[in-house]
Parts: C-alpha cells; sequence; structure tokens
C-alpha cells in the first residue's frame, strides 16, 4: 500500500514535541486522585487495514481489549521482510488527537529465539483523505531488546508519542520501516484528552457498595467503605485499608447505592492498582453501568488499559475514566473488570468515584 508523505512543516515542530504540559501524562498512571484530566480512546470499534496481512482479523487492535498474555487477543507476524503499516479510520475528521499509542507484544519465551520481538519506534502519520499524510514523529518506548529476569513472559512494549497540541485527521498511518522477523500486536490507540467538569463533584464518597465476588483479603476483610472513602491507597504493603484484593477473576462487579436516583452524572472514574513484583497487574477492560432499580443496568461504555505496569513505579494507583456523551441519571453504578492481563493473578481494587455536576443553563459540562 502506497502513501503520500508530507514532511512536518516548522510551525508543526512544536506541536508535536515529546514534552507534556502539566496537565498530561503519557501511559504511566499519574497516580493522584486530584487529577482531573484523562484519556478517551477515539480508535475503538475503528476500521482497520494491515500490510503484510496477519495472523488475526484486524479489528482486533481496536477492540479494547489489549491483554498481552491471551494468544487470540494479538495480530502475529512471522518472518516479516518488509515494512509493517496499520492503518485506522476513524469515521470521521477529528480536530483533537493528541496521543497514539501502539501495544506491542514482546515475547521471549521462545526457545530459538524471540517469539515476537522488540520494536523501538513506530512512525505516525495522520490524514484527511486516506491518501496524502501528514508525519506527526515517531511513537517510541522504553528499550527492551535485551530481556531481563522478568521478561520471559508476554510482555508490552508500548511505542508511545504525545503531542503538547491536538492535530485533525481521519486516518491514522502507523508505520515501521525494518521491523523485527517476528512481530506481535494486541492494540492501537488514537486518543484525545478528557476531563471531569470543574463543578463536578464525587458523590460516591461514603456510599455504600457490594462486590461480587466477595473481595478475599484474608487477614484484612473489608470495611465496607474503602472503596468510597475519597483516598487512594498509598503502599500496598502498608495501607492495607486502602485496596481491596480479588484473585483469579474472569470478571469482577462493583455496585456502588447512591442511595437515591441522582440526576447530572457527568463523570465515572475508577481506580486499580498495579504492583508487578506481587503480580499484581492493571485490569484488562473496564465498563461502567447505570440503573435506576439495581436489577436492570444500561452500560455506558468501556475504557481500554491505556496504562502498561512494567513502565509505573512499584506500586502505583491506575484511574480508568469514562465521561459519557450527556449527563445521566441512575441510583445505582455498576463498575465491571475483566479480570487482569492475563486473568490469572490478583487484581487491587482502590477506589470509586461517581461524579455530578451542577444543573444550570450553562456549567462547565458544555466547555468539553
Amino acid at each position: 500500500m502506497k502513501f503520500s508523505i508530507v514532511a512536518v512543516s516548522l510551525c508543526m515542530v512544536v506541536c508535536t514535541a515529546m514534552a507534556q504540559d502539566e496537565f498530561l501524562f503519557p501511559y504511566e498512571s499519574p497516580d493522584d486522585i486530584t487529577v482531573r484530566t484523562g484519556w478517551e480512546d477515539v480508535a475503538l470499534g475503528g476500521y482497520v487495514e494491515v500490510w503484510p496481512v496477519g495472523s488475526q482479523s484486524e479489528d482486533i487492535l481496536t477492540d479494547g481489549l489489549n491483554r498481552e498474555n491471551e494468544g487470540e487477543r494479538f495480530i502475529a507476524w512471522q518472518g516479516l521482510a518488509e515494512p509493517l503499516e496499520i492503518v485506522v479510520d476513524l469515521g470521521q475528521t477529528r480536530d483533537d488527537l493528541l496521543s497514539f499509542r501502539v501495544f506491542w507484544a514482546v515475547d521471549y519465551t521462545g526457545q530459538g529465539g524471540p517469539v515476537a520481538d522488540w520494536i523501538a519506534e513506530t512512525q505516525v502519520s495522520v490524514s484527511t483523505n486516506g491518501t496524502n499524510y501528514t508525519v506527526l514523529g515517531n511513537a517510541s518506548s522504553e528499550d527492551m531488546s535485551e530481556p531481563g529476569a522478568n521478561d520471559y513472559t508476554i510482555r508490552h512494549s508500548i511505542n508511545d508519542l504525545t503531542l503538547t497540541q491536538p492535530v485533525s485527521g481521519r486516518y491514522v498511518r502507523f508505520y515501521v520501516e525494518s521491523p523485527p522477523g517476528n512481530v506481535m500486536c494486541s492494540e492501537v490507540a488514537v486518543l484525545r484528552e478528557i476531563a471531569i467538569p470543574a463543578d463536578a463533584t464525587n458523590i460516591a464518597v461514603g456510599k455504600p457498595y457490594m462486590t461480587d465476588p466477595p473481595g478475599n483479603d484474608g487477614s484484612r476483610p473489608d470495611d465496607g467503605i474503602r472503596l468510597t472513602d475519597g483516598q487512594l491507597a498509598a503502599d500496598a504493603s502498608t495501607d492495607v485499608t486502602g485496596w481491596m484484593n480479588f484473585t483469579g477473576l474472569d470478571a469482577l462487579n462493583i455496585t456502588i447505592d447512591l442511595g437515591a436516583v441522582e440526576h447530572d452524572l457527568v463523570a465515572f472514574r475508577s481506580w486499580y492498582a498495579a504492583w508487578e513484583m506481587a503480580f499484581v497487574f492493571v485490569v484488562g477492560t473496564a465498563y461502567v453501568e447505570v440503573s435506576d432499580n439495581g436489577t436492570e443496568f444500561t452500560r455506558l461504555g468501556m475504557v481500554p488499559k491505556l496504562y502498561d505496569h512494567d513502565d509505573d513505579p512499584p506500586f502505583s494507583n491506575v484511574p480508568y475514566l469514562l465521561i459519557p456523551e450527556q449527563p445521566v441519571s441512575a441510583r445505582y453504578v455498576r463498575f465491571v473488570t475483566m479480570g487482569s492481563d492475563s486473568n490469572t493473578f490478583t487484581t487491587f481494587a482502590c477506589e470509586l468515584e461517581v461524579y455530578q455536576g451542577v444543573p444550570t443553563g450553562v456549567s462547565s459540562w458544555e466547555l468539553f
């Protein structure tokens, strides 16, 4: 597949610099409950084409299920001897594209060499018509070319390019000129910045919740408030009241009862811990569902894993933020997560938040 590539002009150099402003964070978790900004993946469900054709259907790359240890959830290429291209059609031209990520799966478990090798950089380009592309720069990641003691498993190497100003485009092209012979990719993400409205208040603080299945804390039974106390866990070994652990799950449901039907609910955020040394990995996918009666729930949307546990500090709180297109009403809010990366490890739930906006004629909601 051939494209016309337009060089980046001088006026775009500042826009495409890798430096972050104070409101943005790349693929490491912000680990700060006061941060109100986050990411939305506008590539979810987008049409994808890849060249050359890989082992699985291309739509895997935008399904939001970027779990590195599930063999059916990534595309593999073996014996590559040509450039590798992935093009995502966002469905419409957008002017808010700010961060671009490729989740390459690195696998050093093979006996005769890497099953899937590390990719250092991926060129990112955007286009409004699918023919003429403008190069934004190279998405890059940490050096994983030499496996360490903990690398003999399938891990993610996230090639990330985060701009300082958003750009426009409908088509996003991820291009590797000289890929290794063996490559695996589980997800591509095109992100825009979202924010919890400034006038919104977390009304989940102090509210009761139920977990299904129950938390398995052993000597640290749930006190019924730790997930809605308005605080994140400071450290897994010392702050034993800041989280609940759930072991070997396929799915976890946590439902908050707000006490009455509340209106103007504008943002939902859940926090889960990453603690790699204890095999506690960030959850693969999160969903938010709402109900007036606690029986019939409506799913508002999904939030994919946008951060990688390998790149976080030894212990970190990782956010999953969902902002619906319009404010909603509900008494019960259910946070659903699809286990951890491999569905065999432990998940730590840390905090759940439900934000209510101010029901005025023109509020800060309309600014986002």
